[in-house]
């Protein structure tokens, strides 16, 4: 963390919450045309890129997959946190062979933060990746890929390049990469793993597109398997109750032994454009705005008097855990929050009351008895095998726990037509 860039408190976003960014196709169009030059560090023909993404010597192979699977995992990051989050520095270098090759054969795309002046020495660890919209992995490197490969890519999820804002996702990223280094935790999973039919632990045959579009930004699981999906936040927009009420709704409906869910919220809107920091009074009503509509959702769903929905349901300021740039407040360590179990009367007298400080990664102050621990804390084992997962959060040799898998409806089998991994029923 403190060797990164900050993607809150550098200054990156003054133009706007999206970096600018070039695929392989656009690049050799561009190039083609005359109107811009391919830098050489990115110059590669395709079929050479396909042949170092699909070469076998074990030591490159490892770096091929871990890169695949960061990127599939987390959606947007900069070369730094893809290094590491894999443990391969070689992903921050300028002249990346697996960024050349993943780049030519049209797997990522490259970008760049917006500014107007010129870049720094250091430019090369903050160049932007993410899964480019392309169907070259599906056609051209999973089929090349051992089940065990691509499940270290994928996760047993289909590949795909949904995403949302650079801003927003570079902020989940490095809140992952900060949790995992700075807490005792089991293991963070990036987006692509966060889904409600996931998280909730849902049949086969209740996924549907529209249940896998329903995510957390990460989730943080904690050693006895509870699991803390997190919610990036960074304005108070027409849709934030919306989307409070849709997870207080999945949460009264789903109680904590069996489905072992609690919901962050992580406030952090943008900076003032004019001023290049964050406003006070901005930061404050949009956080305020967050805690008003989590207190009156979970007034909505309350659940039951032995699991409410208010003790799973917490909020929390980027500024409280890290009020400076690559600096961490004693907070983090705990994961320190708050949340709306305060006097039922509170919330009309006193907001202050309602909203109590909480120790997230406490267990005797957020209790966990889960009905099936097995199937609770498999995730951390299972995490090892993904390359998306921080490499120093991996357990050498582990091995997949099936069963717990098929317990929780998430088992794993080949598809007999193209050899990519698929869920089985429960």
């Amino acid at each position: 963390m403190a060797e990164r860039l900050d993607p809150f408190w550098d200054g990156v976003w003054s133009a706007g919450s999206s970096g600018v960014w070039v695929s392989s196709d656009t690049a050799r169009r561009l190039s083609d045309a005359g109107v811009a030059r391919i830098p050489w560090y990115l110059r590669g023909e395709r079929d050479d890129g396909l042949a170092f993404l699909a070469r076998r010597m074990p030591a490159r192979r490892r770096v091929v997959l871990a890169g695949l699977g960061a990127v599939n995992q987390w959606r947007t990051m900069t070369a730094e946190q893809l290094a590491a989050i894999t443990g391969f520095r070689s992903l921050a270098s300028r002249a990346s062979p697996w960024l050349r090759a993943a780049f030519s054969t049209g797997v990522v795309d490259v970008g760049e933060f917006a500014t107007p002046l010129p870049h720094g020495t250091g430019n090369h660890r903050h160049r932007l990746v993410r899964p480019s919209r392309s169907t070259v992995f599906d056609r051209e490197l999973a089929p090349h890929m051992t089940f065990d490969e691509l499940v270290s890519v994928t996760g047993g999820v289909p590949w795909d390049s949904r995403r949302q804002f650079d801003r927003h996702n570079l902020l989940a990223t490095e809140l992952g990469l900060r949790v995992a280094e700075l807490c005792d935790v089991a293991t963070v999973l990036g987006e692509k793993l966060s889904t409600l039919d996931l998280l909730l632990q849902a049949p086969a045959k209740a996924i549907t597109p529209r249940s896998r579009a329903r995510s957390a930004d990460l989730t943080i699981v904690r050693r006895d398997g509870l699991r803390i999906a997190v919610e990036i936040t960074a304005s108070a927009n027409r849709g934030l109750r919306r989307k409070i009420d849709n997870w207080a709704r999945a949460l009264a409906r789903n109680p904590l032994a069996a489905s072992g869910l609690i919901v962050l919220f992580v406030v952090c809107p943008p900076p003032d454009p004019a001023s290049e920091v964050v406003r006070g009074g901005r930061t404050a009503s949009v956080v305020e705005t967050v805690h008003r509509e989590v207190a009156a959702s979970a007034r909505r769903y309350p659940g039951t008097p032995s699991d409410r929905v208010a003790a799973r349901m917490a909020v929390m300021a980027w500024e409280e855990w890290f009020p400076a740039a690559r600096t961490a407040a004693a907070g983090v360590h705990d994961l320190v929050a708050s949340r709306p179990t305060g006097p039922p009367s509170a919330h009309v007298a006193h907001e202050s009351r309602l909203w109590e400080s909480v120790s997230l990664l406490g267990t005797s102050v957020v209790p966990f008895e889960p009905r099936v621990r097995l199937t609770m804390t498999a995730v951390a084992g299972n995490a090892s095998l993904l390359g998306g997962t921080p490499h120093w959060l991996r357990v050498p040799g582990a091995v997949p726990d099936v069963q717990a898998h098929h317990a929780a409806g998430l088992g794993l089998t080949v598809n007999a037509e193209n050899g990519a991994p698929t869920r089985n029923s429960a």
